[in-house]
């Protein structure tokens, strides 16, 4: 038999939905009721250990933060040590993060998640000066002040590593994850290091564009056969290794080249590709060749010679960013693919800088547009082994708000 709520039970569950709705009166009348449990005690459920703060925070109500604060509530780290500022400046929720910033003690902003990521890094990702300036400026981060670039014991700690378990990348059950991906979050050292953006390195985390391509790849859409695979801009390396790792074995590439620019991300990258092959080796049958090379579209002596013209594959998620680099992306893709060669790509639909002029442009590099569609729903669903949706949430929020378009680009003979 179903034994009915306690008194107190209703009330943290009203609480924690006021919290999450933004129905900032009711949340102010039980707050104000003179018995009731520690706010402090309120949470979603023991597994996640989500606060009424944590959701008030994400969705931006920052009056329900602020009365929460005030009966009493302060910020914890649930079950991914996520705390209710890394939610709220994860979801651009500036007011209710200086909300945070201005009235809870217990915020601290070189404290990082389960990815590596503290809410200083995550704010500069934003580049919300107003929010940028209260992160630095909160007694928290005194440490970056007090760290110089010289310190060699801070330098040694200056990379933190992360794993995401992709599990569900296709519908099929397995005991093993299909991938795992290694990710790299840069912990900031100085007032300087953040000033000059060198935490905004986003070939270190895997995007959700790179998902999107890794199931396009596993739909069985293309075959690679004996092909030659490049990925461009590679980042973690997740659509590449999916050619790699995961595609049929009678459909296994000839040999499979992740890319990117040097730096902290061709390290990780070069990782993930070391891993991989290790875990191919241990299969007895037969593997792609698997490389990492340092490529950049802007410089043609960084073009390998031995992939010029020869090339059937490119793979290249979310690559288009910046209008000055449109034309030495369609220029690199030419030069590296043979006549008949594709370019699958997928970026998030848009106002993506440089994506209107990208297609024109391949056109005028020799390009035809043989495919583009809409992703399926399917492909944007949660691909991380173990389900985690507030995971999902905080690493993938874009995917679950944008959709993305699939396109092949064919290289005229």
């Amino acid at each position: 038999m179903e034994l009915e709520p306690t008194a107190e039970e209703e009330w943290a569950a009203d609480v924690m939905y006021c919290a999450r709705a933004g129905e900032l009166g009711d949340l102010v009348q039980l707050l104000a009721q003179p018995r009731h449990p520690p706010i402090g005690s309120v949470l979603s459920d023991a597994t996640s250990r989500t606060t009424p703060l944590h959701y008030a925070a994400a969705n931006g109500h920052a009056d329900c933060v602020s009365a929460l604060l005030a009966a009493g509530a302060r910020s914890t780290m649930n079950s991914s040590n996520n705390s209710p500022l890394h939610w709220a400046i994860a979801n651009r929720q500036t007011a209710a993060a200086l909300a945070l910033l201005k009235d809870d003690p217990a915020v601290d902003v070189l404290a990082q998640n389960a990815l590596g990521k503290s809410c200083s890094t995550l704010a500069f990702e934003t580049s919300d000066m107003a929010l940028i300036k209260a992160v630095l400026e909160h007694a928290s981060a005194a440490p970056l002040e007090q760290a110089g670039e010289d310190d060699a014991a801070a330098d040694a700690d200056a990379t933190q590593y992360g794993s995401l378990e992709l599990g569900y990348l296709r519908d099929v059950a397995e005991a093993t994850p299909l991938l795992t991906i290694r990710e790299v979050g840069i912990r900031p050292t100085s007032l300087e290091q953040l000033a000059h953006g060198s935490l905004d390195d986003t070939g270190c985390t895997v995007w959700s564009a790179s998902v999107v391509l890794a199931r396009w790849l596993l739909s069985g859409a293309t075959q690679f056969a004996g092909k030659s695979v490049m990925e461009l801009g590679a980042g973690c390396g997740l659509p590449g290794l999916a050619a790699y790792w995961c595609i049929q074995q009678i459909d296994k590439p000839a040999r499979v080249c992740l890319t990117d620019l040097t730096g902290t991300s061709f390290a990780n990258l070069e990782h993930n590709a070391a891993a991989t092959r290790r875990r191919g080796a241990k299969r007895k049958k037969p593997m792609p060749e698997l490389s990492v090379r340092a490529l950049d579209w802007t410089r043609r002596e960084t073009w390998p010679a031995d992939w010029l013209s020869s090339t059937d594959v490119l793979l290249g998620s979310d690559v288009v960013y910046d209008p000055a680099l449109v034309g030495a992306l369609c220029e690199a893709c030419a030069a590296l693919l043979r006549p008949g060669g594709v370019l699958l790509h997928v970026a998030a639909s848009g106002n993506r800088a440089g994506m209107d002029a990208f297609v024109p442009a391949m056109v005028d590099y020799g390009f035809s547009v043989e495919y583009e569609a809409t992703a399926p729903a399917a492909w944007k669903r949660n691909p991380l082994k173990d389900q985690d949706e507030n995971m999902f949430a905080l690493r993938f929020g874009d995917m679950m708000e944008n959709d993305f378009v699939l396109r092949e680009f064919k290289r005229r003979l």
